[in-house]
């Protein structure tokens, strides 16, 4: 069976209402850490289109399209690839 767990209560120190920093703590720590702000990294959309195809996945995907135009080129050029069935062309 289940049974509650008394809360403890709280020191007196605690129980007092929260004021926040002095000016003088505040200024130290802005000086010391500096402003509380989150740095964004500004990336130039082309390097985020481009770091889609930098992985193993999409390596694998260029190599077969290119051993298939090499294969299309070397039986005369007359068969289509199969990327260009895949296209819908």
């Amino acid at each position: 069976m289940l049974t509650a767990v008394p809360r403890a209560q709280p020191d007196s120190s605690e129980a007092a209402p929260l004021r926040g920093l002095y000016s003088v703590e505040a200024a130290r720590r802005l000086a010391e850490f500096g402003p509380n702000a989150v740095v964004e990294e500004h990336v130039h959309p082309l390097t985020r289109i481009a770091r889609h195809f930098w992985a193993p996945v999409p390596w694998m995907l260029e190599a077969t399209i290119a051993l298939q135009v090499a294969v299309g080129v070397a039986a005369g050029g007359d068969e289509r690839p199969l990327w260009i069935f895949a296209s819908g062309r």
